[in-house]
């Protein structure tokens, strides 16, 4: 009894369609009583000044927090990934929400293929250069059936395979490089 929730919009992209449709779905969710704001995972390559604005208005109510699927600052990592962005989108992205009062974020994952721990040291630094709130780290995972797993299958030497403590050394030295004001 009392509990209140956000509702998240985490799959896939949930900024790439008309603002009406946006709309809608967003306000469908903060209809419901218990919904006291939303949490909203998108590609940096889709938003617009107009979705931004939108959200800005909703914050004035509601609890409003937009993830960046990021993943890498590595261009060549990106490409190779097929993510379909650049890290230049993901900086203008960011630069486009600062004057806005929600909530950013930026998912990252450590142990992308050819990426090699001192790749994943270097995002902290482009990290550190840009403003928002919170970050996400993910570990890679292989999932069957996937390109991954094959390329995975084709080339294991691409892959840092961490065992658990190698993976917590890691994120503790990603962790004390990184800005001490952003929430992870």
């Amino acid at each position: 009894p009392g509990q209140q929730y956000l509702a998240y919009f985490q799959a896939y992209t949930n900024t790439y369609s008309s603002l009406d449709n946006i709309k809608s779905l967003y306000e469908e969710a903060l209809d419901h009583p218990e919904v006291i704001g939303l949490v909203i995972g998108t590609r940096p390559d889709c938003i617009s000044e107009e979705l931004l604005d939108y959200l800005e208005e909703l914050s004035k109510e509601y609890f409003i927090s937009l993830e960046f699927g990021i993943e890498s600052t590595s261009d060549k990592t990106l490409s190779r990934i097929n993510r379909g962005h650049d890290f230049a989108a993901a900086v203008d992205a960011l630069k486009m929400c600062e004057p806005y009062s929600f909530y950013t974020g930026v998912h990252m994952i450590l142990g992308l293929p050819g990426e090699s721990e001192a790749d994943l040291l270097q995002h902290v630094k482009q990290l550190n250069s840009l403003k928002f709130t919170f970050l996400k780290l993910h570990q890679m995972q292989i999932i069957r059936g996937t390109r991954i797993e094959l390329e995975y299958a084709k080339k294991k030497s691409d892959f840092i395979q961490f065992t658990a403590e190698q993976y917590i050394d890691l994120v503790i030295r990603f962790l004390e490089l990184l800005n001490p004001d952003v929430i992870v």
